[in-house]
C-alpha cells in the first residue's frame, strides 16, 4: 500500500480538481436557475396579459365571430327588433299620452315576436 503524506502535491491536486468541479457545477446550476426564472417571468407576463378583461373580451368576440349560427341569430334578432320598432313608429308616430305609448310598446312587442318567428337568415355554412 502506498502512503500519501497529508500535505503532499497529490492531495492538493485532487482537492483542487474537486473544488473546480464543484464550482463548475454551482455555476451551471446558477445559469439553469437564471434561465428558469426568465421563463417563469415570461410565462407570467403572458398569463397577466391573457387575464386582462379587454383581452378576454377580444378573445371571446373573435371566437364567436367565426360561428355562423351566432351570426345568423344576431342578424335575425336585429331584423326583428328593427321591424318591431319601425312598426310602432308607423302606427303610433310620436305620441305623448301614456296609453298610446303603452299601446305602441305592445304593438312593438307583438310585431317583434311575429317577425322573429318568420325571419330565418341562411348564411353560407349553415343548414
Amino acid at each position: 500500500m502506498v502512503k500519501i503524506k497529508p500535505g503532499s502535491q497529490v492531495i492538493q491536486t485532487v482537492m483542487k480538481s474537486n473544488i473546480d468541479l464543484l464550482q463548475e457545477a454551482i455555476q451551471r446550476t446558477e445559469r439553469q436557475l437564471d434561465n428558469q426564472s426568465e421563463i417563469v417571468k415570461f410565462q407570467w407576463e403572458i398569463v397577466t396579459h391573457k387575464l386582462r378583461p379587454g383581452t378576454m373580451l377580444a378573445d371571446m368576440f373573435n371566437s364567436v365571430k367565426g360561428e355562423t349560427q351566432v351570426k345568423s341569430g344576431i342578424i335575425e334578432s336585429a331584423l326583428s327588433l328593427a321591424g318591431g320598432f319601425f312598426s310602432k313608429k308607423l302606427i303610433m308616430g310620436n305620441s305623448n299620452t301614456l296609453w298610446k305609448k303603452l299601446l305602441g310598446y305592445g304593438i312593438q312587442y307583438v310585431s317583434t315576436k311575429f317577425l322573429a318567428s318568420k325571419i330565418h337568415v341562411n348564411l353560407p355554412g349553415t343548414n
